[in-house]
């Protein structure tokens, strides 16, 4: 169990100057000293400023029954907003501490923002524009229509790459037989996320121009 829980902290930290402190701890961590891995993961938050070091150590302070010394740490990661995947887990290891130290109440959503003030300006005066004479009739928009079926490909391809992602995420940790097969799984349900949101993405810019061109041509 403690080898899974360290590997939740290092399959979120990105390769970068911070990956070889977070190696370090997963090692220390894994053969059961925990204060090292500790001071490791501080050395490097003090030399570089990455939030994926902030979450490591409260992963290492929960799993050392430390939560007074996790909390702190979950909701200052959780200020520099982090993937949408990864604050759900955040958000839940944070719950589990603050009900271990008695605190119950659940993570407040943040307040949701106004929307700006709509100003009406009144009509300016304009003088009537000259009748123009009825365009030609247009024959099939071939482009128009691969944009259609292309543009809901890439959506549709997102939406499985997603949640293929999500269903990997979702796997028991019980399933995985070693902390390497667990760390595998992960990367691979992240590089799954990016895929699906990126052509997710793609897609909607392709339905966005499929439908400015409809738009255009019944002009």
């Amino acid at each position: 169990m403690l080898e899974i829980v360290v590997s939740i902290a290092v399959a979120l930290a990105s390769l970068g100057p911070v990956d070889d402190a977070i190696d370090r701890a997963r090692a220390e961590a894994s053969s059961g000293d925990i204060e090292a891995a500790i001071e490791t993961v501080r050395d490097a938050r003090e030399q570089h400023d990455d939030p994926d070091l902030l979450y490591v150590e409260a992963q290492l302070q929960r799993i050392s029954n430390n939560c007074a010394a996790a909390v702190p740490l979950y909701e200052e990661f959780l200020a520099t907003d982090p993937p949408e995947e990864d604050r759900a887990e955040v958000d839940r290891n944070l719950n589990d501490c603050r009900e271990e130290l008695g605190v119950t109440e659940p993570i407040p959503a943040p307040p949701a923002e106004p929307p700006p003030p709509v100003l009406v300006e009144p009509p300016a005066e304009t003088t009537p524009a000259p009748v123009a004479p009825a365009p030609a009739a247009q024959g099939p928009d071939r482009l128009g229509l691969g944009l259609w079926i292309g543009g809901g490909v890439l959506v549709v391809g997102g939406a499985a790459s997603y949640g293929a992602a999500w269903g990997l995420r979702a796997r028991s940790d019980a399933g995985d037989p070693t902390l390497d097969a667990y760390l595998k799984r992960e990367r691979t349900a992240r590089t799954l996320s990016g895929v699906g949101v990126a052509l997710a993405a793609t897609g909607a810019a392709v339905l966005v121009g499929a439908a400015v061109r409809h738009v255009v041509r019944r002009r």
